[in-house]
């Protein structure tokens, strides 16, 4: 005959039986690591937003400086590793009078410093909607970049970000400096 174990949570502990048996053991745990653990992880994850400046080269050989702002979240799946999806308007700043709308999806992993900085390497993919003059375009993109957090509310993002044309052809390589505020 097999057993049968029967687990239960209850009040702050473990509770354990055999089915065939009137025995009720009980192993109390500490909820207060677990919750800890919990609010740290929760207390990580963050809603940011950022204003960038932001310099082009267009495959034309076309350059320009302009700005972007946007928005992100930052999700840890681990104590380091982190999703980070985002949205952001870019003005090129160029001849064509380009303008991008762009959402990438962002894997990276944190490095903490005793000090409270944090360095965030990062990799993503994306796709982008260009509109100009003369018409439109949209591709994917691919980035990578580096987030240096200065304190908890505040950070400074590099990143480059390469975006190739479906309709075009052509493509355009962005590279940012953001100003990033945590939430």
């Amino acid at each position: 005959m097999k057993k049968l174990v029967l687990l239960s949570l209850v009040l702050g502990s473990i509770g354990v039986a055999h089915a065939d048996s009137d025995v009720w053991k009980t192993v109390p745990i500490n909820k207060d690591d677990y919750q800890q653990k919990e609010e740290v992880k929760a207390s990580k994850n963050n809603f940011d937003v950022f204003v960038s400046s932001t310099s082009s080269k267009t495959s034309q050989g076309d350059e320009g400086n302009g700005y972007s702002f946007g928005a992100s979240y930052t999700s840890y799946q681990t104590e380091n590793v982190f999703l980070q999806p985002s949205v952001q308007f870019t003005n090129l700043g160029n001849s064509y009078n380009d303008k991008m709308y762009l959402a990438n999806f962002d894997v990276g992993y944190t490095y903490r410093f005793q000090n409270g900085i944090t360095l965030s390497p990062k990799a993503g993919l994306g796709f982008f909607k260009a509109v100009y003059e003369e018409g439109s375009n949209f591709g994917g993109s691919y980035n990578y970049g580096v987030e240096i957090g200065l304190n908890k509310s505040l950070a400074v993002d590099v990143t480059r970000i390469h975006a190739y044309g479906q309709s075009s052809g052509n493509y355009v390589d962005l590279t940012s400096v953001s100003l990033k505020y945590k939430f």
